[in-house]
């Protein structure tokens, strides 16, 4: 069977690199931009006393540590299941 291994071409490590480095700030700002808008609905429920936006925050908030323990532990799961790479 065929091994194909995703390899940068020639002379775009740099690119890959500065891209990749892109993707991961935006990924961590993203999460603490939802983090950040979920405790601001939940301030502003317990203002403004509407219990619907003060649950939804807290919702948000499950969410966002939800998707960041998957964001940390799928890659590894799909290591360990691909080996390098190389499929």
């Amino acid at each position: 069977m065929n091994q194909v291994c995703p390899r940068v071409p020639p002379g775009a490590q740099a690119f890959y690199n500065e891209l990749m480095g892109y993707a991961l700030w935006a990924v961590g700002a993203g999460f603490l931009a939802a983090l950040a808008i979920s405790i601001l609905m939940i301030v502003l429920g317990k203002s403004f006393q509407i219990r619907m936006l003060s649950m939804a925050g807290g919702v948000g908030i499950l969410v966002v540590f939800g998707a960041l323990l998957l964001y940390l532990v799928l890659p590894g799961i799909m290591r360990a299941m691909y080996g390098a790479g190389c499929f």
